[in-house]
């Protein structure tokens, strides 16, 4: 059992500020690939603790010379591990992690779902315990549709998204707040909130491009090679990579709020490599959550390393990023624990790529036990 495990099951008494190196190995544990990302939260979420560190009982702080606060802003494809991410680093660090989406929210003066709600949410996240909710992580997701510029909008749609992106720079820059419930009043105070916002910013490729095209245009005084019928397309993830604040504000995006945004990390387009390493390698990937199920019925679930190359396969063509690979196994999976759920034998089914593509059964037969977790990996060395 290593550090993190004894963590995990004393997770109440935690009062460690683990290093950059060992956030990150954490995270490594759960999401595959993505390590330029992975280096950057690690390093932002650490100075966040150091950070936190600093308040006393009473949620000022202990001495008045600042440590930086880093805001993130965290794009790229959906189902690749933005979510996760951020959900493992709250859960190493103990501390109250809020969800959020960017299209739920209104700004002031209209009804419905407000900033001030969010701040309520996150004390609720923490138990109603308001110093700790100001530790807390809030991840604003699908911001990017709150920020999409769109030149054919009417003048009251880009006010709403302007005024509902100067709420969201209110908070994030740090502001006392008073929050009302049923019973009481709560004062918050949002300085020392880690805040994440995210979002596919389908487009911005684009506008990177163009970018980086009029610049190539403008130096060399001929039009990029990319515009010859026999250039290949740029990768997408290259294009992102190259990303920067001026790219964000012709995406639509505010200069104030795009100011108090200090770490900007793209997240990678999954590739058929890296869905098999999650399936195989992740320690909370969905073909392990299916195999403990199986296992709760006396089921051995055995995959071999081409099912799992299929099984990526037709997951990278649904581009919906990991998530794919839910609905894959799932739509091989479920016929079986209808078939398997009220047997009380041991079995063993075997699952290779002709059961994935549709050309074969899994093959079921009896076994005297079920091997443990430890000494079975799905599609390892097969």
């Amino acid at each position: 059992m290593d550090k993190f495990d004894e963590q995990n099951n004393n997770i109440e008494n935690k009062s460690t500020i683990y290093t950059p190196g060992e956030i990150k190995q954490y995270l490594d544990r759960f999401v595959i690939g993505q390590d330029d990302v992975k280096i950057k939260l690690a390093s932002a979420f650490y100075t966040h603790l150091k950070a936190c560190e600093q308040i006393d009982l009473q949620g000022n702080e202990k001495i008045r010379t600042k440590l930086p606060h880093n805001n993130v802003l965290l794009f790229g494809p959906t189902g690749c591990g933005k979510t996760e991410l951020l959900r493992r680093l709250a859960e190493i660090a103990n501390l109250p992690f809020l969800i959020v989406s960017a299209p739920s929210i209104v700004p002031t003066g209209y009804r419905g779902f407000r900033m001030e709600d969010v701040l309520a949410e996150m004390v609720n996240k923490a138990n109603g315990d308001a110093l700790l909710a100001q530790k807390g992580i809030i991840f604003i997701d699908e911001f990017d549709k709150k920020a999409a510029y769109d030149v054919g909008e009417s003048c009251s749609s880009r006010a709403y998204r302007s005024e509902f992106q100067h709420d969201l720079l209110k908070i994030i820059e740090g502001a006392d707040f008073q929050l009302s419930n049923d019973t009481e009043n709560v004062n918050i105070n949002t300085g020392n909130m880690f805040f994440v916002l995210g979002g596919a910013f389908t487009g911005l490729n684009d506008i990177i491009e163009q970018r980086i095209q009029k610049k190539q245009t403008n130096s060399v005084g001929f039009t990029p090679l990319r515009n010859n019928v026999h250039t290949i397309e740029p990768n997408i993830n290259e294009v992102l990579s190259c990303a920067t604040t001026d790219d964000f504000v012709r995406y639509g995006i505010i200069q104030e709020l795009l100011g108090r945004i200090s770490v900007l990390c793209h997240i990678s387009k999954l590739t058929n490599e890296d869905l098999v390493n999650i399936l195989a390698h992740s320690d909370d990937s969905i073909l392990k959550q299916f195999e403990r199920l199986f296992r709760k019925m006396n089921v051995q679930l055995v995959f071999q390393h081409d099912a799992l190359m299929a099984i990526a396969d037709k997951a990278l063509k649904l581009d919906i990023g990991a998530r794919g690979l839910h609905r894959v196994l799932s739509n091989l999976l479920l016929p079986l624990i209808f078939k398997l759920g009220d047997k009380h034998a041991h079995v063993k089914v075997m699952i290779n790529k002709e059961c994935i593509l549709g050309k074969d059964a899994p093959n079921i037969s009896l076994c005297k036990n079920i091997c443990n977790e430890t000494k079975e990996r799905s599609g390892l060395g097969r």
